[in-house]
C-alpha cells in the first residue's frame, strides 16, 4: 500500500515507472537512497512496504534523476553531445 506524505503518493508502479524512465537499476537507487536493494525490490513488486520517509527519499531521488535525465535529452535535441 503506497504512503501519502502531504498528498504526494508514489506506488509500487509509479516507482517502476520513473526508475526505468531515467535508467536507475535496483543497484543504483539503493546506492543514492542507501535504502538495501531488497526492499525497494520487494516494495516495487507490492510485497513489502517503504515507510514514509523512505519513500518520501525514493522520489526525491527519482525526481532529481528525472530533471538530469531530462537534461540530457534537452542536449541531444540540440544537437549537443551528451555528457
Amino acid at each position: 500500500m503506497p504512503v501519502d506524505v502531504d498528498g504526494a503518493v508514489m506506488s509500487p508502479t509509479e516507482m517502476r515507472e520513473m526508475r526505468e524512465i531515467v535508467g536507475l537499476t535496483f543497484t543504483q537507487l539503493s546506492r543514492r537512497t542507501r535504502i538495501p536493494r531488497s526492499t525497494l525490490c520487494e516494495y516495487e513488486t507490492e510485497c513489502g512496504t517503504l515507510t514514509a520517509d523512505r519513500q518520501e527519499l525514493c522520489r526525491k531521488v527519482l525526481m532529481q534523476a528525472m530533471v538530469e535525465h531530462g537534461a540530457r535529452i534537452a542536449k541531444l535535441v540540440a544537437g549537443e553531445k551528451a555528457a
